[in-house]
């Protein structure tokens, strides 16, 4: 439903209200402001806004496309204004305006653009027709990383891409939604790659699209385009299938029907429902006819089907060592997707004289149906490594050939380009998840990697993996040992950092999070209290802080253990006993009732939503799992808040490390929908998680 709106505004005496249309100057009545604003263009309902205190901040104006000048406006809380960059705010803002208007060919479609960076905010950010809310948390107050500035210019292009898809053209209903914001997804990278200094986008996208790809194989996925019946199923949606996968198929379905037709049949779609309503078919109908592609089938597999397909080259080679074919199987992982048409390419590489990485060969090509040729490789010697999915633009578990794999993981380090090095990481991390690589091996590859890694999206996205692989997917006979190696390599490699750069930030709190011997705590607790130094390190709020709350950390307030650098005492590593924490303290199911007596924090809500570690119980231990809700039983601890539960694994068919199903429990939904995504608050109001912070 869309409609013109006309706000009056009574505010306290003082304070700065803003909505969709410009501010206007109050009316002082007593102790009290009056706004009238003027009649807003015609929206929905949903992205009108009202936004009023004591607020400061930074205007500018830019020059549309059609002439218009727009009013910006940056703003947040007084008592944070002076960490306030509204300056870089400001200049993301203007290459996102010039981008968009002139991908989309059409001029920016309101009268002015704020972004109001607000306190307690339930979400990452809210497109509201040129009033834009943010999450304070944006405001960096100590220095931020460039990972964590891309974070942010990308959210920042993410909304303003919604200003056309979404707010001119808006959808009809929520079944939708995952085109709403997939759209916005997609193209905020796009944005963020070819219009800003973060030309490696695409390379950070990663870390979403593995947020993707892991709920995708959980027993709670859906398809893309799922049943919304209500608001509740609404909430429900707003998950990595709905944000990452759906982005990630929107980049296939660009390289499908080629870019200029996408463009082309964009503007089309968003011309002729300019300030009204429209649905999926309209757009695909519109991308049909720009492209000459049958998208009906397409979508099907692709949009109706959950789920996700496996790609494994198969080599033949003859006996002087050419390739005499090279083929691409697809197989259906999941149960019931359907085999997928894939627009992707591979290539070879292989080592020169000079000990440098070159490409061979590549094909960009339709891979479908069970197995496809790649006749580029025919004839030619067969190249050290062999890539699937190169340049990242399928959806896909991709699979490394034998010999492939074992050039990874001794030359890691010759991969120059991040997306390139992305997308074999990505590859070797599946393969651990599903027990065809060995964990340490995984190990011993990430950890390669990471002296060489200067993308700190990518580095983010790996020393995340190290974390679960060491804890997670480790043979229990092992584990100790690899959890020590780890922790004192990941220590050496904060140590040899470059002084003062993001990763030797990001590495001491990786060393931090696996410390396991006295002698890494030690070292670590003297950084902490300032007996040790490294050299540009800055060891402000956040550094103290965040690896006490991360997956690696596990503290415990009340029993034995390691002392973390804080003072807590630490979990030890010993398999817990059947419905115990390893910290002896014990847990249960109860309605209701609480869970634990320990506000113990196994894993961080926030890169961990409802469900996502379901099914990833390690074998031989009861591994705690951050779920809010199982069949309705809400998980509470001292005082009423959300605890962690503690559930027997059960043996997976192919590694004891396996991830495992839980014993057939799900995470359920409103009326018992099998979803994630969710988490309760303290009142127990449902509300969705960041869909910028997986």
């Amino acid at each position: 439903m869309k409609s013109t709106f006309t706000l009056t505004v009574k505010a306290p005496k003082g304070w700065k209200v803003f909505s969709n249309a410009p501010t206007p100057t109050p009316e002082e009545e007593g102790e009290a402001w009056i706004y009238h604003f003027a009649t807003t263009e015609v929206m929905s309902t949903y992205i009108t806004a009202i936004v009023a205190g004591p607020y400061e901040g930074t205007t500018a104006t830019l020059t549309s496309s059609d002439g218009r000048t727009i009013d910006l406006g940056v703003y947040a809380r007084a008592s944070i204004v002076e960490h306030l960059d509204a300056d870089e705010i400001i200049k993301i803002t203007r290459q996102g305006f010039e981008f968009f208007e002139g991908a989309y060919g059409i001029a920016y479609p309101f009268t002015k653009y704020d972004q109001i960076f607000v306190p307690e905010y339930n979400a990452g950010a809210m497109e509201n027709a040129g009033c834009v809310t943010f999450r304070d948390a944006y405001v960096f107050r100590t220095r931020p990383t460039e990972a964590q500035m891309e974070a942010r210019a990308n959210t920042i292009l993410h909304e303003l891409a919604h200003m056309w898809f979404g707010d001119l053209v808006t959808m009809k209903w929520w079944n939708d939604l995952w085109l709403n914001e997939s759209f916005a997804e997609f193209m905020s990278h796009l944005a963020l790659a070819e219009a800003t200094k973060y030309t490696e986008g695409w390379t950070g996208f990663m870390v979403r699209k593995d947020w993707g790809l892991k709920q995708d194989q959980l027993p709670t996925t859906h398809p893309i385009t799922a049943e919304i019946r209500d608001l509740a199923d609404v909430e429900v949606n707003f998950d990595g299938i709905t944000y990452a996968k759906g982005a990630s198929v929107l980049r296939q379905l660009v390289s499908y029907v080629g870019r200029d037709a996408f463009f082309a049949g964009l503007h089309e779609y968003l011309t002729k429902h300019s300030y009204a309503n429209a649905t999926l078919d309209d757009l695909l109908s519109e991308l049909a006819a720009a492209s000459g592609r049958d998208l009906a089938s397409w979508s099907k597999v692709w949009l109706e089907e959950a789920g996700v397909t496996l790609l494994r080259p198969v080599v033949t080679t003859s006996e002087d060592g050419t390739i005499e074919r090279l083929e691409i199987t697809q197989e259906a992982f999941s149960e019931g997707a359907s085999l997928r048409p894939h627009r992707m390419g591979v290539a070879g590489y292989s080592l020169t004289e000079e000990g440098t990485l070159a490409q061979v060969f590549r094909e960009e090509l339709d891979i479908d149906g069970a197995s496809t040729v790649i006749e580029a490789a025919a004839g030619i010697a067969r190249p050290d490594f062999i890539l699937v999915n190169d340049g990242d633009l399928g959806y896909a578990k991709v699979r490394l050939d034998e010999e492939s794999l074992a050039f990874a993981i001794t030359n890691i380090t010759k991969f120059t380009d991040s997306l390139t090095r992305g997308v074999v990481m990505a590859s070797a991390w599946d393969m651990t998840r599903d027990g065809e690589m060995p964990a340490r091996d995984f190990l011993n590859l990430a950890l390669r990697a990471v002296p060489v890694e200067d993308n700190m999206s990518l580095l983010t996205l790996t020393l995340r993996h190290i974390d679960e692989a060491v804890r997670t997917f480790v043979a229990p006979n092992y584990r100790a040992e690899a959890a020590e190696d780890t922790g004192r390599r990941l220590l050496l490699l904060a140590r040899t950092a470059a002084s003062g750069s993001d990763a030797q930030r990001m590495l001491v709190a990786a060393a931090a999070r696996n410390a396991t011997s006295p002698e890494q705590f030690e070292a670590i607790r003297a950084l902490y209290d300032g007996t040790q130094t490294l050299d540009g390190l800055d060891l402000d709020v956040d550094l103290k802080w965040g690896p006490a709350d991360r997956p690696g950390a596990r503290q415990c307030r009340y029993r034995g253990g390691h002392r973390s650098p804080g003072g807590h005492r630490r979990h030890d590593d010993r398999p817990p006993e059947r419905g115990r924490c390893s910290c002896g303290s014990r847990g249960r199911v109860d309605q209701g009732r609480r869970v634990g007596q320990g506000p113990h924090r196994h894993l961080d809500p926030q890169r961990h939503p409802l469900g996502d570690d379901l099914g990833l119980l390690g074998a031989g231990a009861h591994q705690p799992v951050g779920i809010r809700q199982l069949r309705g039983r809400v998980l509470r601890g001292p005082g009423g808040h959300l605890g962690d539960l503690h559930l027997p694994h059960r043996r997976g068919p192919h590694d004891a490390a396996l991830p495992e199903r839980a014993g057939g429990l799900r995470p359920r939904g409103p009326r018992g929908c099998l979803r994630q995504g969710l988490d309760r608050g303290s009142h127990g109001r449902i509300r969705r998680h960041d869909p910028h912070h997986p």
